[in-house]
């Protein structure tokens, strides 16, 4: 029985479709998480404008917008940082691992000896300075150490339980990045850093006892580095009672727990806020959370902790999702990062503990962490766009 011409190359035709590698075509990867990460963006960039313009009058010539100029820069090139990490192959992260390690390692010892860096409050060195704009090499850092680490545990799965292979290299890695940005000194971002290597590592396979063994050790430092630095120890005190240290380290809580306060539930309106005509220290960086309290009130910070909430939900999906062992990892440090922070910064603002110094992702000004925060964001899309294609592998261990 003869078969005619047509219907062998429409056969042939229907066969290429079969086999042909069919991409995702979902291009924003998890469409309500993009959303909420773009979404905060510009209301972080409205929140800054409003908490700064008070302090950028004061401080910078009349410049109301001085603040506001500079974090809009930050979203210009993080809008494109963001589509980079977005629509590159996340994979490409794997093979620069190691290099990109190494460059932050080297920017992280030359804030500490070149002149050309900023110094504030405490005599930190955390900034490179170039004309009027500032970048801060230990932000880059977070992002760096979860490429890294999640690169390190990927080739490493069946030696993440063993103290020798697995425990002891890894601390002492998370130690020499720890190390260098403590002696900027940045105890906010150290904590960061150890958090985000604490979940990695759990997330691999680490056994209990040395889970249990870190905790040990890392509170030990924390203790330490306390009590060598005196002002450390006002903050825990300022904790513990702010007003019974208002004209000290308890000022900042007091006035950020007033903003609160005054915010009630629906708050005071956008630009009403009445403790930061310098009342509030930080108001566009630490405690832009208590302005928003204030001038949104309770119902616009619920909305603050409902994104980084979705942000949560999704990230640990996708980590669930992932097509292998390395974008698992990757999307857990990335989560882990993004939603620690926020839950440390909104816990400073209420009270819950000290003062650290970090700032909330995505909200709070600063043209490093807005920069860095969307690059972070755009990869773990990225990640979620391969998990949605149809030929990804339950695991391709090409470590």
């Amino acid at each position: 029985m003869s078969v005619s011409r047509p219907n062998l190359r429409r056969a042939g035709i229907a066969q290429l479709r079969t086999q042909a590698p069919v991409r995702s075509t979902n291009v924003l990867g998890d469409p309500l998480l993009a959303a909420v990460l773009v979404g905060m963006v510009p209301f972080g960039l409205l929140m800054v404008g409003s908490a700064s313009f008070v302090d950028a009058i004061t401080t910078h010539g009349g410049q109301a917008w001085y603040y506001a100029q500079r974090q809009l820069v930050g979203c210009v090139f993080g809008a494109g940082i963001f589509a980079f990490g977005l629509r590159t192959p996340y994979r490409i992260w794997h093979r620069s691992a190691l290099g990109l390690m190494l460059v932050v390692l080297g920017l992280l010892a030359l804030v500490l000896v070149l002149p050309i860096t900023i110094t504030q409050v405490n005599g930190a060195r955390s900034w490179f300075r170039f004309g009027t704009f500032s970048f801060q090499p230990a932000e880059l850092a977070k992002f760096a150490i979860i490429v890294y680490f999640a690169r390190w545990l990927s080739r490493r799965a069946g030696q993440v339980a063993d103290a020798g292979a697995g425990l002891v290299p890894y601390a002492l890695m998370m130690g020499i990045m720890c190390g260098l940005v403590m002696l900027q000194p940045d105890l906010g971002t150290t904590t960061v850093l150890v958090l985000i290597g604490g979940i990695m590592y759990i997330a691999a396979g680490a056994r209990l006892l040395h889970i249990a063994l870190a905790l040990v050790i890392s509170s030990t430092a924390f203790w330490a580095m306390v009590r060598l630095a005196p002002y450390r120890a006002d903050r825990i005190a300022a904790w513990l009672d702010p007003f019974s240290h208002y004209d000290g380290a308890g000022y900042q809580p007091v006035h950020a727990l007033s903003a609160l306060a005054r915010g009630g539930i629906f708050g005071v309106g956008l630009g009403q806020s009445r403790e930061k005509f310098l009342w509030l220290p930080q108001a566009h960086t630490d405690t832009i959370l208590a302005i928003i309290g204030e001038e949104f009130g309770f119902l616009g910070t619920l909305a603050v902790i409902l994104c980084f909430a979705i942000i949560a939900w999704r990230g640990i999906r996708i980590a669930l999702r992932a097509p292998d062992s390395f974008g698992r990892l990757l999307a857990v440090g990335i989560t882990a990062w993004l939603v620690g922070q926020a839950i440390i910064n909104m816990s400073v603002v209420v009270g819950l503990i000290p003062f650290t110094g970090l700032t909330l992702p995505f909200i709070s000004y600063g043209s490093s962490s807005i920069m860095t925060c969307l690059l972070a964001g755009g990869v773990l899309l990225n990640i979620a766009r391969a998990s949605d294609s149809p030929h990804a592998s339950a695991d391709t261990r090409s470590e």
